[in-house]
């Protein structure tokens, strides 16, 4: 039986909405993904955590992208028939206005499949995207019409998974340098000439 008591001390912040940043790379650069415990030899809070790094393609990293604060959400809904249900795992993210590496970017996106890592507000880092199933994105963009509106480029990545965007507790290796997953402090930066 691998159902424990989950208690929450009160007075203990529960911050909402995830960090201004997420990190993606394309699906087919990953040589290896990480391997959650079997649910027969796991405690319960390993079964949703990814504790080994992804293998990637020679040269490959994970990329960056910035957002809005404030103004991105995670959420994960049940979905299907037993025994088969999953979960409908949503990201929406916002990104400061457009140009043209913005419409590139979502332009591919469409019509391509991606993973994502993004952290919550605590700084544990999560995964969008699986093996099974791949990422579909959705992006829109408005100009607004009035010097007060938001110029702004929307993009909502949907997946289905078996757990609510799993954790992942492993490096991630991106542009900039390497990210500990487990608490979203930089490991080490890359210094560009």
């Amino acid at each position: 039986d691998l159902y424990k008591s989950l208690e929450h001390c009160n007075g203990t912040p529960v911050l909402t909405g995830i960090r201004p940043v997420i990190y993606f790379i394309k699906k087919s650069n990953i040589v290896a993904w990480p391997v959650r415990p079997s649910t027969a030899k796991a405690a319960v809070g390993e079964i949703a955590t990814y504790n080994t790094a992804f293998t990637l393609a020679a040269d490959k990293k994970f990329m960056k992208m910035d957002l809005n604060d404030l103004k991105n959400n995670f959420e994960a809904e049940a979905q299907g028939e037993r025994p088969s249900r999953t979960f409908n795992n949503k990201l929406t993210v916002v990104l400061p206005g457009e140009n043209a590496d913005t419409a590139a970017t979502v332009g591919l996106l469409i019509n391509d499949s991606v993973i994502i890592i993004f952290f919550d507000r605590s700084g544990a880092a999560r995964i969008l995207g699986n093996e099974m199933y791949d990422v579909q994105a959705n992006p829109s963009v408005k100009t607004g019409t009035s010097a007060t509106d938001e110029h702004s480029t929307t993009i909502e990545f949907s997946v289905p998974d078996t757990q609510p965007a799993p954790y992942y507790a492993a490096d991630i290796v991106c542009e900039s340098g390497t990210i500990n997953g487990a608490t979203g402090a930089v490991k080490t930066t890359t210094v560009t000439p």
